[in-house]
């Protein structure tokens, strides 16, 4: 029988959080080139890294979920810590009477209406 140690789990899980971190940067540079590159690898990695953590902190764990969190993050150029600039940000993703991906769709449209200057 195969035993996995709780130190075993932890580097699994250490790995495998580096590649989704590095996944979501790749996307980001393909979609977001400019932005990525004015940034530089570092700041890109933080600001990808608080995405997440916002993302996982209200429940959103789904990973095209967490993408989209991530573009919110690069739409508003916003770092998201210590908490997102606008105001109605966390409200959107902390509205527990809806599932997570509805949360996130939301938020993904409140974003483009902030960029097209239409309030709702």
């Amino acid at each position: 029988m195969l035993v996995i140690r709780p130190s075993q789990m932890h580097a699994f899980q250490g790995a495998a959080e580096t590649g989704l971190l590095e996944a979501f940067a790749e996307r980001v540079r393909e979609f977001w080139p400019h932005s990525a590159q004015a940034l530089g690898p570092e700041r890109l990695r933080t600001r990808i890294q608080a995405a997440v953590a916002l993302a996982r902190r209200h429940g959103i764990h789904a990973r095209t979920d967490v993408l989209r969190v991530v573009n919110a993050a690069m739409a508003l150029d916003d770092d998201f810590t210590p908490a997102p600039r606008l105001d109605w940000v966390v409200p959107l993703l902390e509205n527990a009477s809806l599932h997570p991906s509805d949360r996130v769709a939301r938020l993904s449209s409140r974003v483009l209406e902030h960029l097209q200057g239409v309030e709702p």
